[in-house]
């Protein structure tokens, strides 16, 4: 499911219906230990996507390159912040899982478009079969990745959802008091 219609839904429901996590520290920590599997997972999957075997004109391969170069590199960001809040007893920041919830919403969609791309232009009439069999299995595995990934970047969103709340009340407390 592409991750605008995800995050749509989420918004749509009422809050009682959307995802019940654990919002404790540990099950944070839980999810971003799902999140840094879907980063990898990413990391691997894109890799064997290769662009220069698609037919199509060279300035989409441009795009998509310059896309995947930009995603990675987000990945790689949001990796290193998972390592740092996992290596710290700290509360963990919103802005920190906003980050991470983001890269996986960019992360889920791009693994969807590639997975298309891959089914539809790579290798396709290619006389050699195992090459356009490689380029079918490849685009199974990445909408599976994608669908995996949105499925943790909702869950992490629901937390994120949760930590914004109970900040907001905290905040309205603190604002009563100080009247």
């Amino acid at each position: 499911m592409p991750t605008a219609i995800v995050v749509l839904l989420l918004f749509l429901l009422p809050a009682p219906a959307q995802v019940k996590i654990d919002s404790t520290k540990q099950g944070v920590r839980d999810i971003l230990k799902d999140a840094e599997y879907a980063l990898r997972r990413f990391q691997d999957l894109t890799a064997q996507v290769d662009l220069d075997a698609w037919k199509v004109p060279e300035n989409i391969r441009a795009t998509e390159r310059e896309t995947l170069r930009l995603n990675r590199a987000q990945v790689e960001d949001a990796k290193g912040t998972i390592s740092r809040i996992e290596q710290s007893q700290a509360a963990v920041s919103s802005i920190d899982l906003l980050d991470i919830d983001e890269t996986l919403a960019t992360s889920a969609g791009l693994l969807d478009d590639l997975g298309y791309n891959t089914l539809n232009f790579q290798d396709q009439g290619s006389p050699n079969v195992s090459k356009a069999s490689e380029a079918n299995t490849l685009s199974i595995e990445l909408t599976r990745a994608s669908a995996t990934t949105d499925v943790t970047q909702v869950k992490l969103y629901a937390i994120l959802r949760q930590q914004i709340a109970a900040q907001e009340h905290e905040l309205v407390k603190c604002r009563t008091k100080s009247r």
